[in-house]
């Protein structure tokens, strides 16, 4: 697999003919791979020679299919004969990435390295999230702004003064939930969430109001309600179907966190449910067919669809009923449902 990559640091490179050509390795050196079937398909920035950067699309196999019958013949054989849906994975280069050697770990950024001058204002005045809070006025701070949506700054001002306590916060916001998914003269079904954990909520929702009482907290983060998208594994909920009806059907509960739903855990986050997907992440439009999952609403026009795939985490998110959320992207999944309905805008189905 050859092109040119999304990553600043990274380039693709075609890779010489030669089977016994010099690559470099991880560490930088040259090594010879004369027999190695997949050579790597990046090169560091530092041995790059740009006159070799040439960009080749990569032509997928896949059937062709039209017709109800014969999807419906592929969909089920992929579904219930043991070896055809890992075929046409593989066929179409589903399991590129598991055979690429990457000399360079993976970056979202420029790697550019700090100076000497800056190390030194870094070391000298070292500056943590918690102080940060403890000495800068929010934004709004003696404005008469109008209504907003209250930050994860906003939670963390209220517990620690007292005004307010994780537990009275979790019990708003399962009943602010409860009223989205339940249809009514004014809206439907927002179909925001797929699953809920209130009695796992409440319970961390208790033991983070035992610490602010006490005035240890773990984070900025403890109490914080937070929701995750179907595509990440909450221990004791429904593994993740990533908005289909038949990825890990009948698999039950996970009994582990995703690494991030861990991390989040671990400070002090509250984790309140799953929120819907558009089916396998691919749909934009945030319309999925899956009935199981629906086609989550615009809380400003419930007319209209929220754009995907992470509809349901936008929805909930412009709802007011968790503001704080972790949803993956690959190529829009958050920025489209963000940006539409930051802007109070949604295309109809």
């Amino acid at each position: 697999m050859s092109g040119t990559s999304t990553d600043p640091g990274v380039a693709m490179s075609t890779m010489p003919n030669d089977t016994n050509a010099t690559l470099p390795s991880g560490d930088g050196m040259p090594r010879s791979t004369p027999t190695d079937p997949h050579p790597p398909v990046s090169i560091p920035m530092a041995v790059l020679d740009p006159s070799t950067v040439v960009y080749e699309h990569p032509h997928a196999k896949a059937p062709v299919l039209t017709g109800k019958l014969a999807l419906s013949a592929v969909v089920y054989a992929m579904r219930y004969t043991p070896g055809v849906a890992r075929y046409i994975w593989a066929d179409g280069g589903m399991f590129a990435l598991r055979d690429a050697d990457l000399p360079e770990d993976a970056t979202h950024l420029p790697l550019v390295p700090p100076t000497s001058a800056q190390e030194a204002v870094a070391n000298a005045n070292p500056v943590n999230v918690g102080d940060f809070l403890r000495v800068t006025p929010p934004p709004h701070a003696g404005t008469a702004s109008a209504f907003r949506f209250p930050t994860i700054r906003d939670f963390y001002e209220t517990y620690r003064s007292g005004a307010t306590t994780p537990a009275a916060v979790i019990d708003a916001v399962l009943t602010s939930i409860a009223d989205t998914q339940r249809a009514t003269d004014v809206h439907p079904d927002m179909k925001t969430f797929v699953v809920i954990d209130e009695a796992h909520a409440r319970a961390q929702a208790a033991a983070s109001s035992a610490r602010w009482t006490t005035g240890t907290p773990i984070s900025i983060l403890d109490g914080v309600p937070i929701a995750i998208k179907d595509e990440m594994d909450v221990a004791g909920l429904r593994a993740a179907m990533y908005g289909t009806e038949f990825l890990n059907e009948g698999k039950g509960a996970s009994p582990v966190d995703s690494e991030c739903v861990a991390r989040l855990r671990e400070c002090g986050a509250i984790v309140v449910g799953k929120t819907s997907m558009a089916e396998l992440g691919i749909e934009t439009l945030g319309a999925n067919p899956n009935p199981r999952t629906g086609v989550s609403c615009n809380p400003y026009n419930p007319d209209r669809h929220t754009g995907g795939s992470s509809g349901g985490s936008a929805a909930a998110s412009r709802a007011g009923s968790c503001r704080s959320l972790s949803a993956p992207t690959g190529g829009g999944s958050v920025r489209i449902p963000g940006r539409v309905l930051w802007s109070f805008v949604s295309g109809g189905v």
